[in-house]
């Protein structure tokens, strides 16, 4: 960028959602000039304008957890989904190492993604899910998957056995939302790219 860039502290590429984007930093001055020299140029590199309600969307259908919003100081990797975060072997310890690996199998609440079966109901968090009629969680953050075509979230869920993929995959789970329930499909694994092919492309 020439003069409307000038003085832009960097650029650095991000992965907050489905795909590669790019992060700026730059001035309280400069957003509209930047935005006009990106407006431009776009058609010419493919680049597509995208809002935080789209990216919240695109985070949730892709399984991404927002820190603060999904998960807090109170849960572990383990409950979060997160133990692909964990160093496990790593030669040094850390602080809570041997407290974390004491939680290493315990599968009785873990944050999982949930999608909606019918696309008419809108998710905000909060909603209570069912398992065959009985509380078995709630959602933590939903909106609706324009990928998907669908509401999807994350859910904090508790099943004494195990909150495991074979549970999950077993029919009988509702959200319930504004008093009404709703079929729903629960699981470990993003609904969208869950085995990261498109990211890897």
């Amino acid at each position: 960028m020439s003069t409307p860039g000038a003085g832009l502290r960097g650029a650095r590429a991000c992965q907050f959602s489905t795909g590669v984007g790019v992060g700026f930093g730059f001035g309280a001055r400069q957003p509209a000039s930047i935005w006009e020299t990106l407006e431009a140029v776009r058609g010419d590199l493919g680049l597509k304008p995208v809002g935080l309600g789209a990216l919240h969307s695109l985070r949730l259908e892709k399984g991404y957890r927002d820190y603060g919003v999904d998960i807090d100081n109170s849960d572990t990797p383990v409950s979060a989904g997160l133990v692909c975060a964990v160093a496990w072997d790593k030669p040094t310890t850390f602080n809570g190492k041997a407290a974390l690996e004491s939680l290493r199998t315990d599968r009785t609440s873990r944050l999982v993604g949930v999608l909606l079966d019918d696309p008419e109901p809108v998710l905000h968090g909060g909603e209570p899910v069912l398992k065959d009629g009985v509380w078995t969680g709630y959602l933590q953050v939903g909106a609706f998957g324009f990928t998907l075509g669908a509401p999807v979230g994350l859910a904090t869920i508790d099943h004494a056995e195990g909150v495991t993929a074979d549970w999950l995959a077993q029919l009988g789970f509702e959200v319930v939302v504004a008093g009404v329930p709703y079929r729903a499909t629960l699981s470990l694994r993003p609904f969208y790219d869950p085995d990261r092919a498109r990211i890897h492309a």
